[in-house]
């Protein structure tokens, strides 16, 4: 994971999973509030599943998202620490 953090904002420029079912790639932004569960999330996301993922689980991630050429599905993560939102 790559970032950056002022005194209001942390800046994700890069983050990186790929151990598991799933790859995850992303990037985004956390306004931070007093109270941090209140912080405003701004993601983006990108899942793609492995070739070891059960085909029934994988078929359920286009519920989530918009795919992709390179077999993955694209998502937008807002609202707030304490209640995120697909966009």
């Amino acid at each position: 994971m790559q970032l950056n953090q002022n005194a209001r904002q942390i800046t994700i420029d890069h983050f990186l999973c790929t151990d598991g079912d799933l790859n995850l790639t992303g990037h985004g932004t956390v306004v931070l509030q007093r109270n941090p569960i209140r912080s405003r999330i701004d993601l983006s996301v990108s899942i793609k599943p492995n070739k070891n993922l059960d085909p029934a689980l994988s078929s359920l991630l286009s519920l989530l998202g918009k795919k992709q050429r390179n077999g993955g599905y694209l998502l937008r993560v807002g609202g707030t620490v304490e209640k995120p939102r697909l966009l």
